[in-house]
């Protein structure tokens, strides 16, 4: 060894003292050959020098640990895959300190990050990286067929052929560049020296230009030079001249717009808004919706606008209109002029001012004071007024004055009186208001308050749903459920969802309290009753044998529902005023479950409390509508429909429990009903002929014990083979409980002792 360094560290280094009676070196001194990698030997760990398989995201800073990154890991066993050891590998992030656990994965053979950072996912692509894909198991699998065989081989011919076409193309290429070592070498080496005189000669320009020297400046183009020549560099004091100018403007100038402050002199403020007139306090296809355009002068507290009704009110002309050839009458007769000239032309007799109409112009003048019970004093507000309610002579009309100006400033609550009057001077017509406030968060409160309940309504209905479903898992159960009642009710879930949804965008500021109930109503009727719709659809067809038929039925089967969910919107829409007919059409949903108990003969397998619990939450929403005078929707009460609504459903309900009661068609005369077996038939003697039943006791003999009676076989109790209503009797004389008989026929209708099959009950 050249030196007793290099001789220590390769071990060869022995001190005098060493004894080699005593063992190893490492031995005698107390210290494992491994040194500080195996300082936690003892706990199974072992220091290694670890290289990062793949890139990693730092948990501790979000730092980019690359791939190839190399740590020192502390290495332990944790576990076997098998006969595999699974190995953990910890570390310390050199950015933040932060402990990362990677783990082998013997079984995909792969790393997995455990803990301390997130692997980077990236996409591997054999295109990409230029590399050959190598062929999957199903692939490989294919080449045992002799076709896919020899068409693998013709398409690695095909690629065979284009790649050595491609390689003499590149050494052909290669060969011609490089023919000529000599001149290439001279030709690059020239090229060299040619850029370095350049970037000397920008150097020393740039030295002669006192630039600093991280300034490094770029070849002249002609583009350059000709942008240059456009530049004119002006006196500078005319340019302090200009700027001391303008900041002297901007000084003197308002920070308020022109608009804003022509306004505050004049004392006046815009407020454009809209305006509806009502019958009463309820919504109707009467109602007039007009567009506002005025100003609230502050120091009078007056409030002077012009309305634009949506829709035009039109009156007929009169005889000093087609006198005098006043502005109506003229453009009445333009109007009259463009009827005749469309596509569908009307008759005018110009000389008639009957037969000509002129559009009403209306005006809003209005004092607004502010209300005693408000501030403790009368006097104009501050503000333009907000909301109001309108009051006539004759009649109960209802406005809103929406402020859409001024929106910088709060607005201060205030109680109003409006008095004034609403006039079309052209069509003297003279409306006298007397107007007070209707504060807007006091219904808005009770939408809120609305959407509880029908959150919570959805909520029951899911839970009865469930119920429900629990009771007809079986095939046999659930193909007793008539599928038009569950789409039926469906879609009224549907509706609701769609309603609630548009009255939330409508109404913005209460969109989170009607998205809400939208949402549980979706889930009521997208999750919860299509699949139950599914279920029994599944459990009437039976097992599917043909993927494609069974594809095309339930197709058919989503597009009834939804088209009948379009049909009625466009329903809805085009004849609002059958609004209740429509409901009590729609509310008929336990009639198809009626029918189909009566004609098909089978138990009724709804269960009461789901019958109940569903015919009460649907009646609450149209009784809230058509019952509360205060409903959040202003519609007009109408008790009478109310009553209807209710015995009709509820007629329909109690037929459904008198079917779990008494029978599917304990409302159809026997003498119509076609002749089925009676499963509490008394016992006659060919029983006792039979040895069925003991003569003398006639009840069944136990052949086994020779006792008298009979055991249900399902239950293992007695059975009441005297009583006929507390038993029932099958067809190969076999006895049973009411009970335990119709619940195994629900599952299978079969004998659950000789396994023949059994009648409908």
């Amino acid at each position: 060894m050249s030196t007793l360094a290099a001789a220590r560290a390769d071990n060869f280094y022995f001190p005098p003292e060493w004894d080699p009676k005593k063992g190893s070196m490492n031995k005698q001194q107390g210290q494992h050959p491994l040194r500080e990698r195996a300082k936690k030997i003892d706990q199974g760990i072992l220091v290694i020098r670890f290289e990062m398989p793949f890139n990693v995201w730092c948990d501790g800073c979000g730092h980019l640990i690359g791939k190839g990154v190399r740590f020192n890991a502390e290495k332990q066993e944790i576990g076997k895959y098998h006969s595999t050891k699974i190995w953990s590998f910890t570390m310390t992030a050199p950015c933040c300190q932060q402990r990362i656990e990677v783990q082998t994965d013997p079984k995909n053979a792969q790393y997995n990050v455990v803990s301390g950072g997130k692997q980077k996912a990236e996409s591997y692509s054999a295109a990409d990286a230029e590399v050959m894909e190598l062929m999957d198991q199903h692939d490989k699998e294919k080449l045992d067929d002799p076709l896919s065989k020899l068409e693998h081989h013709t398409d690695v011919m095909i690629k065979k052929k284009a790649q050595n076409e491609r390689l003499v193309d590149l050494k052909d290429d290669s060969s011609a560049k490089y023919k000529n070592d000599y001149a290439m070498n001279k030709l690059l080496r020239k090229n060299l020296r040619g850029v370095k005189k350049d970037d000397k000669q920008r150097d020393q320009r740039r030295i002669a230009l006192g630039l600093h020297d991280a300034i490094k400046l770029l070849p002249e183009s002609p583009g350059d030079a000709q942008a240059a020549s456009f530049v004119h560099f002006g006196d500078s004091r005319a340019f302090t001249k200009n700027w001391q100018k303008k900041r002297k403007s901007i000084a003197a100038s308002s920070i308020f717009s022109h608009a804003a402050v022509a306004a505050a002199r004049k004392k006046e403020a815009p407020l454009p808004g809209n305006l509806v007139l009502r019958d009463s306090e309820y919504v109707s296809e009467h109602d007039a919706f007009m567009n506002m355009e005025g100003v609230y002068i502050v120091a009078t507290g007056h409030l002077q606008a012009v309305l634009t009704p949506v829709n035009e009110v039109q009156v007929s002309l009169e005889q000093q209109d087609l006198d005098l050839h006043t502005t109506d009458y003229r453009k009445a007769i333009r109007a009259a002029a463009s009827s005749v000239e469309s596509v569908q032309p009307t008759k005018h007799n110009f000389s008639d001012p009957s037969s000509l109409q002129k559009v009403c112009d209306f005006t809003l003048d209005l004092k607004a004071v502010v209300a005693a019970n408000s501030s403790g004093s009368l006097g104009p507000p501050a503000d333009p007024p907000q909301v109001s309610e309108l009051d006539s002579a004759g009649s109960r009309w209802l406005g809103r004055l929406r402020n859409q100006g001024s929106r910088d400033k709060p607005m201060q609550p205030q109680d109003l009186i409006l008095n004034g009057s609403l006039s079309s001077r052209n069509c003297g017509i003279q409306l006298q208001i007397n107007a007070t406030t209707s504060h807007n968060e006091v219904y808005e409160a009770k939408a809120v308050n609305y959407t509880f309940m029908v959150t919570a309504l959805a909520f029951v209905q899911v839970l009865l749903l469930l119920r429900q479903m629990e009771s007809t898992t079986t095939q046999a159960t659930a193909s007793k459920v008539s599928l038009l009642m569950l789409g039926q009710q469906a879609v009224i879930d549907a509706y609701l969802c769609l309603l609630h949804l548009t009255t939330g965008f409508v109404a913005e500021p209460l969109f989170n309290a009607f998205a809400t109930a939208s949402f549980f109503e979706f889930v009521n009727f997208a999750i919860f009753e299509m699949q139950y719709l599914l279920s029994i659809w599944r459990a009437r067809r039976g097992p599917a044998l043909d993927t494609w038929h069974t594809q095309r039925e339930l197709a058919i089967l989503y597009v009834r529902f939804y088209g009948a969910l379009l049909a009625g919107i466009f329903l809805t829409y085009q004849a609002p005023r059958v609004m209740p007919m429509v409901l009590m059409l729609v509310y008929s949903f336990w009639i198809p479950q009626i029918v189909h108990c009566a004609r098909t003969d089978a138990r009724q397998p709804l269960r009461p409390l789901y019958v109940v619990g569903m015919s009460v939450t649907r009646l609450l929403l149209p009784l809230y509508f058509y019952g509360c005078p205060n409903n959040v929707m202003r519609q007009p009460p109408n008790l009478v429909f109310c009553c209807v609504l209710v015995g009709w459903l509820s007629s329909q309900a109690v037929v459904l429990l008198l079917q779990t009661a008494w029978g599917p068609r304990w409302f159809v005369p026997k003498r119509f009903l076609p002749a089925k077996y009676d499963y509490h038939r008394p016992v006659v003697p060919r029983e006792v002929a039979e040895g069925v039943l003991d003569s003398s006791s006639s009840a069944p003999t136990d052949v086994e014990t020779g006792d008298g009676g009979c055991e249900c076989v399902i239950c293992m109790n007695p059975a009441e083979v005297g009583q006929p209503g507390a038993r029932m009797v099958t067809p190969c004389n076999h006895f049973f409980h009411n009970q335990c008989l119709q619940r195994w026929m629900d599952v299978k209708m079969e004998c659950p002792t000789c396994r023949r099959p059994l009648p409908p009950p």
